[in-house]
């Protein structure tokens, strides 16, 4: 009688990279496309944002790059009117074109949801001195070079009346 006995070795290659694993961020040349929406409910003011940023990624955690974006948001204020003493309101459009550096923070896992944080500052054009965005969200990978995302953000910007806190949604899609 005769008996053969095998055993596996269950233990990952060391050669072998997780960057070869589906829906992991490969490193080098990327680039988003954001289109966000928000408001400043304290004072309604309303905001639709686009963006497209571009850079380096160094590793699956971090990504630098710098891009352009554009802002319109609206402001409701209070006026008089001389001959009638009740206020009322009018819609005041700004429109925000600025440049920025982004820094992203990328948690990977080992599925194809990966959490993240991104911060952009800049200087802006027009009615704004400066640009400051943060967001935290999640990123879907499509495949080894595509992904959306959805996150919150954060967006403060100084019109020339008054600073504006804007909270809002951002849909993005990365290449």
């Amino acid at each position: 009688m005769a008996s053969a006995v095998f055993a596996q070795n269950e233990t990952v290659n060391a050669g072998v990279s997780d960057m070869n694993k589906p829906g992991w961020i490969k490193k080098g040349y990327r680039g988003f496309l954001e289109i966000a929406g928000g408001a400043d409910i304290k004072k309604s003011m309303g905001s639709m944002t686009v963006n497209t940023t571009h850079g380096r990624q160094f590793s699956s955690w971090f990504f630098m790059g710098g891009g352009i974006g554009y802002t319109y948001s609206t402001t409701k204020a209070y006026y008089r009117v001389p001959d009638d003493p009740k206020k009322y309101y009018y819609t005041d459009p700004h429109h925000l074109f600025y440049t920025y550096m982004d820094m992203r923070l990328t948690i990977p896992t080992r599925s194809r949801i990966y959490p993240f944080l991104d911060f952009k500052i800049g200087p802006a054009f027009g009615q704004s001195p400066g640009y400051i965005n943060g967001q935290a969200g999640a990123r879907y990978a499509l495949n080894k070079n595509l992904g959306v995302s959805l996150s919150m953000y954060y967006t403060n910007i100084h019109i020339s009346i008054a600073p504006a806190a804007i909270m809002g949604v951002t849909t993005a899609f990365d290449f």
